[in-house]
């Protein structure tokens, strides 16, 4: 279930002081008599452990299972295995075909002060099936967890292994909590947890497709987990009751993808099971999952979920261009096969174009054309040699593109490489993916047409750079290519017998593939959903999450929204409304919305000037700090700015760089050195600060409109310029009237 800050105001409440005094009391009674008793207490002492060390962590590794037992941090303590628990391995004997789940122990442990290497056999009925080795490698404070020179004996195959718990917190050490990105971001109080278990996902199982981290901790401490295997799972569960709720958070390592498994093929219909002859897909990357642990920013040493988050900010990758920063990004609705007639004709799209360029003051643009091959959206592909003539032809999309410069804008498309029809003429089974069962994978009727799923590695090797080719030639697209669903699954398998193919190899062989191919021609790429394996490859998403997460009972946090920020913009998912400038710029997210011929004008630029243009000045600052105060909140960003939040109402403020740039659906922003713009849903007075350099007395304003603009009145005293702004019509002040009245064409 989503939670929204405006519309559940109790997950943003504080506690009630006498229940959080009881609390404390009777977990303090608890932890005397467990101290007084051994110092770290916890339900199994192993008899021996193996211990390695770097100058901050010490890692205790029980020897009866190869599994951490507990860390050791700056004097603090957090558990490893929560339980008994033996490392559990799924094993594929062939013939006759069957999956095996073992519990295996260690045959062999080698320590060499800060690694471990352990190696794990698993036999079934005498026989050897398989062996591998769990390696723990150590350096300042943070553990790496690999898998490694994995061997599979005659009529055995290696599925996956599990380990769910490496790291726990419990409630009665105080002040245990947990953080997770699903949704975007929530934080946990054990004290006040719901338990559970992350759930499988219909599509990606327990891979932790958009951001695969969690964060645990106490009071000095906290432990952050990456899973930065793309195929690997991440394992997150509460468990207990009252007074003994234990956060837990592991992984599953994935050798080969389980041919025995039901999957969803995304075709509305139901699940498919392999069989026989499935094969058991190699995945090709190697697992591993790493831990941090830090102690707190603050002068009393308390640690929290940005201790952890920071963490993991700090290493993700610098987005690939900075292209997008401040580019009104949106797509225009052209043909779709069902309807009768075009949603948006090339022309529609010209006066579409102008109309924005108009009431934006010429800001940078990049519309997508869609819907403009064939019979329109969703048919066609691969082949895009023809343009549907309802909406322009060839000659209307050659005279689009040509003609957006005058607008300011790039003109570009919209298209699909995972998704082939059969109305095209070089639809081949021979690059169609393979279901479990071994049929032609088929998906679903998306606007009047079955589509079918590429299999993208196989593709690529063949077909793809000769479209890529043709592409480029034909339209003369620059900068910026928009690629339907390539992102929405990253991960996507081929169990094509012939072509074999993991996800992970359709991803690399494939997906990146096309990346690095458009790259070296000056395109950017742009897709549809925020996913892990795409951070640092595409710069821009049109979809994202949904914006917060009560799973476990907790509260939002903006998490993924620290983690990304200079890594990638994204948009809004689920319910979340689009023109939500409050909560937009709360979760970081600039959707890519759409538009046709007879969107009102009124709604894109209220996006623009609310959500785009303020949005532009402060998505990649980093994440400083994180307040929340019953119901509101404030991000600390870099640089003397913050975006701070009354959840009571409509009450927010973006300040950057120390000036504050927008307030309560009311927009006063600087664009550039020469242009402030104002902008408001209602009627009001607003001011901002006269810029740096400004002649007071020559500053000027104009109110702009489809057709023509017109001069507004502005005050200047005492340092501030101030207007009147009717609302919705926005209004730009100069730094002079020559600025102001310069032509743009």
């Amino acid at each position: 279930m989503n939670y929204y800050p405006r519309n559940d105001l109790h997950i943003f409440k504080k506690e009630n002081n006498s229940a959080l005094w009881l609390r404390l009391i009777s977990v303090s009674l608890f932890l005397a008599t467990v101290v007084s008793a051994m110092a770290f207490a916890h339900p199994r002492i192993p008899k021996n452990l193996a211990t390695i060390k770097s100058p901050l962590l010490t890692v205790n590794i029980d020897r009866t299972t190869g599994l951490p037992y507990n860390y050791l941090f700056k004097g603090s303590n957090i558990w490893g295995v929560d339980s008994s628990r033996k490392l559990n391995a799924t094993v594929c004997r062939l013939k006759p075909r069957q999956y095996i789940e073992l519990k295996l122990s260690p045959v062999r442990i080698k320590i060499e002060n800060d690694q471990a290497d352990i190696l794990f056999e698993a036999s079934l009925n005498g026989r050897r099936a398989t062996s591998f080795h769990i390696k723990y490698v150590l350096k300042d404070a943070a553990l790496v967890i690999t898998m490694d020179q994995v061997r599979e004996f005659a009529g055995f195959e290696l599925i996956e292994t599990a380990m769910p718990d490496i790291a726990t917190v419990h409630e009665e050490d105080g002040g245990g909590w947990l953080a997770h990105s699903m949704g975007g971001g929530e934080l946990v109080d054990l004290k006040n947890a719901r338990s559970g278990t992350i759930p499988f996902d219909g599509n990606f199982g327990d891979i932790g497709y958009v951001l695969p981290v969690a964060v645990i901790g106490l009071a000095k401490v906290a432990c952050v987990m990456e899973v930065s295997a793309f195929m690997d799972g991440t394992k997150i569960e509460i468990s207990g009751g009252n007074g003994h709720h234990h956060a837990r958070i592991g992984t599953t390592q994935v050798y080969r993808v389980h041919g025995g498994r039901s999957y969803d093929m995304n075709d509305g219909g139901d699940r498919v099971s392999g069989n026989n002859e499935t094969p058991n897909l190699l995945v090709g990357q190697q697992s591993r999952c790493r831990f941090d642990f830090t102690g707190g920013r603050n002068k009393n040493g308390a640690a929290d979920w940005l201790d952890g988050a920071r963490i993991v900010a700090d290493r993700m990758p610098a987005s690939p261009t900075t292209y997008f920063n401040d580019r009104f990004v949106y797509l225009i609705a052209g043909k779709y096969k069902p309807d009768k007639e075009p949603r948006t004709t090339f022309e529609q799209s010209e006066k579409l174009i102008s109309d924005i360029a108009a009431l934006t003051d010429y800001a940078p643009q990049l519309p997508l054309i869609s819907g403009w091959v064939y019979d329109g959206q969703d048919t066609g592909f691969p082949s895009e040699d023809k343009v549907n003539e309802s909406i322009g032809g060839y000659e209307g999309l050659k005279k689009l593109i040509s003609d957006g410069p005058r607008y300011n804008a790039n003109v570009s498309l919209n298209v699909n490489y995972d998704d082939a029809y059969k109305s095209s003429p070089q639809f081949d089974t021979a690059f169609i993916a393979r279901r479990p069962d071994g049929r032609v994978w088929r998906s679903r009727d998306w606007a009047g047409e079955y589509s079918f799923i590429v299999g993208m590695a196989k593709y690529m090797k063949k077909w793809g750079t000769q479209r890529i080719n043709y592409t480029m030639d034909r339209y003369k697209i620059h900068d910026a290519l928009l690629i339907d669903a390539m992102s929405w699954f990253a991960i996507r398998n081929d169990w094509d017998p012939q072509h074999p193919a993991s996800g992970y190899k359709n991803l690399v062989d494939g997906k990146y593939q096309i990346i690095d191919a458009l790259r070296d021609k000056g395109i950017a790429v742009m897709s549809e959903h925020l996913r892990y394996p795409f951070i640092g490859k595409l710069a821009i998403s049109a979809d994202g999450f949904g914006g917060g997460s009560s799973f476990f009972g907790g509260e939002p946090i903006p998490l993924i929204a620290t983690i990304y920020r200079k890594s990638a913009i994204w948009g809004t998912g689920g319910d979340f409304p689009r023109n939500d400038p409050k909560r937009s710029l709360f979760w970081n997210c600039r959707s890519i919305q759409w538009y046709n011929n007879s969107t009102d004008r009124n709604y894109i630029i209220d996006y623009y000037f609310l959500t785009v243009l303020p949005f532009s000045k402060v998505h990649d600052k980093p994440v400083e700090d994180y307040t929340h105060n019953g119901f509101t909140t404030k991000i600390k960003l870099a640089q003397n700015s913050y975006i701070e939040n009354d959840w009571m109402g409509d009450n927010y403020s973006i300040t950057a760089n120390g000036v504050k740039i927008a307030a309560n659906n009311a927009t006063f922003c600087p664009i550039d050195s020469d242009r402030v713009a104002f902008f408001s849903r209602e009627s009001k007075t607003l001011s901002a600060p006269i810029p740096s350099g400004w002649t007071p007395a020559a500053i000027t304003a104009r109110a702009l409109y489809t057709d023509h603009r017109s001069q507004v009145k502005v005050d200047v005293e005492d340092g501030r310029m101030q207007v009147e702004v009717n609302g919705g019509i926005p209004v730009i002040i100069y730094r002079n009237s020559e600025i102001a009245d310069r032509k743009h064409e």
